[in-house]
């Protein structure tokens, strides 16, 4: 007489698809030969006579916690059969594993036959048929959503100029993280790891902007991929579609950082009075989740320019005052309490960096860098230093957003005119010989805030070409 076992054909792990920071189910079996029904007799434990593991499957990701109910290296089987309720926090791909193969012989479920022997010459029995042998699961886990931090920022203080080339623009700056089901950042959401190319469609409101404006286009640019485009400013979306994955970097940690410069096809004819660009919504996806996020701001677009007034001193060298304006037929909010000097334009107060523009050289010719232009605008007055003793046309070289003119292109090259760039007329008095007067534009005496040079100086408004 001999006893023997029969033993299980095989193990099976049954295990779908799941997103980090939820339950899911994963089914062991030990299935009967030929079949998929369960041995009913096969009870056995983690552990004891098989083992149970799970991995990430690409080295380079990190393992994320794994959690089951029972847990993964103590269950028993019930009647060949057992369910377990897991959670996994990360994305990535993970490795299931059953098998009783490197179990010694005698903690085999079939243990029994260890020691038997062949019948037919008397040599110790081979154990091939002994183990019931290895499974294995790949399962995908996903993400549940992303998180999307949306700031919308203007390019100065509470304003964006208008600017048709980007330079000056108001920012969309976007973080977006990958995250589980517990709101918890999925850091194998990367390059090297899990992330994917993501789309991202930006809603806006309808743009109001009275009266009648002339602007046509949204101009916008991603910096981090370089992505250029335009929409039409009678649309309310605009789409980034398939930014690559390297947006997440290697060393992101499941979130990436966008900027998103924003502005307006100016056009340095036709003026626009101040309007707000309200971003409703961003919302990101990629193939597997997504998520949507609301900015608390906007942006305030203004139309912009450069003032000069001409003036006349008997000092050398001497400060002289250049004026930022921006145009406003209606009595917006933005221009509210600002001192307006000409009609309908008015001193931008809010302007007080040279990042939202400034006088860039000035000369005495078009195209020369003759005066003093590194003092920093202040209330919406920049200071800008002439030494001469003789009478000047000052010519300033501007940023193109500060350029307004009814007729004539911006340029600042050799030979360029006054009808091209701002300029204003220096005239210079010997003391003893009295005083010229103004010699151009009406006196109207000003309101800037600045101590007068010494002896006298005369300012007056120069007649915008």
């Amino acid at each position: 007489s001999d006893r023997f076992a029969i033993r299980p054909e095989s193990f099976a792990i049954d295990a779908p698809n799941a997103t980090a920071g939820k339950d899911f189910n994963i089914t062991f079996t030990a299935p009967m030969y030929g079949v998929t029904t369960a041995a009913m007799d096969y009870n056995e434990t983690a552990g004891i006579s098989f083992n149970v593991s799970i991995a990430e499957q690409n080295p380079a990701c990190i393992m994320g916690t794994f959690t089951s109910t029972p847990s993964l290296g103590l269950f028993s089987f019930v009647n060949g059969s057992k369910v377990l309720t897991a959670q996994y926090s990360e994305v990535g791909r993970l490795d299931i594993n059953i098998s009783d193969l490197s179990k010694p012989c005698g903690s085999m479920y079939a243990s029994i036959d260890c020691d038997d022997a062949n019948v037919s010459d008397g040599t110790n029995f081979t154990a091939d048929l002994l183990p019931i042998g290895l499974t294995s699961k790949l399962i995908t886990i996903i993400p549940d959503h992303f998180d999307v931090n949306a700031t919308v920022s203007n390019a100065g203080n509470g304003f964006t100029y208008l600017s048709d080339d980007l330079n000056m623009s108001a920012h969309l700056d976007l973080i977006i993280t990958a995250e589980n089901d517990q709101n918890i950042t999925t850091k194998n959401y990367n390059t090297e790891c899990y992330a994917q190319s993501t789309q991202y469609v930006i809603n806006y409101d309808t743009l109001s902007i009275t009266p009648t404006h002339n602007l046509t286009k949204l101009n916008y640019f991603e910096t981090n991929t370089s992505t250029l485009g335009n929409v039409a400013t009678t649309a309310t979306s605009f789409n980034l579609t398939n930014l690559p994955k390297t947006i997440f970097g290697t060393d992101t940690n499941g979130t990436a950082h966008l900027t998103v410069f924003l502005n307006f096809d100016r056009n340095e004819t036709k003026p626009v009075n101040p309007f707000d660009l309200t971003i409703g919504s961003v919302a990101v996806a990629d193939n597997d989740a997504g998520g949507i996020g609301i900015p608390s701001d906007n942006a305030t677009f203004v139309y912009g320019r450069v003032r000069a007034y001409d003036i006349t001193t008997n000092t050398s060298p001497v400060d002289v005052p250049i004026e930022f304006e921006v145009y406003s037929t209606v009595p917006t909010d933005y221009v509210t309490g600002m001192p307006q000097n000409v009609l309908h334009w008015y001193r931008n107060l809010n302007h007080d960096s040279l990042a939202t523009g400034k006088v860039i050289h000035g000369g005495f010719t078009a195209g020369a860098d003759e005066i003093g232009v590194s003092k920093i605008p202040s209330d919406g007055l920049q200071i800008v230093t002439i030494s001469s003793t003789d009478d000047q046309t000052v010519h300033l070289d501007i940023p193109e957003w500060l350029w307004y003119s009814s007729k004539y292109s911006y340029s600042y090259t050799l030979g360029s005119e006054c009808n091209q760039h701002p300029c204003f007329n220096y005239d210079y008095i010997d003391i003893n010989g009295g005083l010229k007067g103004v010699s151009s534009g009406t006196f109207q005496g000003s309101d800037f805030n600045m101590a007068p040079a010494q002896n006298i100086t005369n300012k007056g408004v120069k007649v915008f070409r």
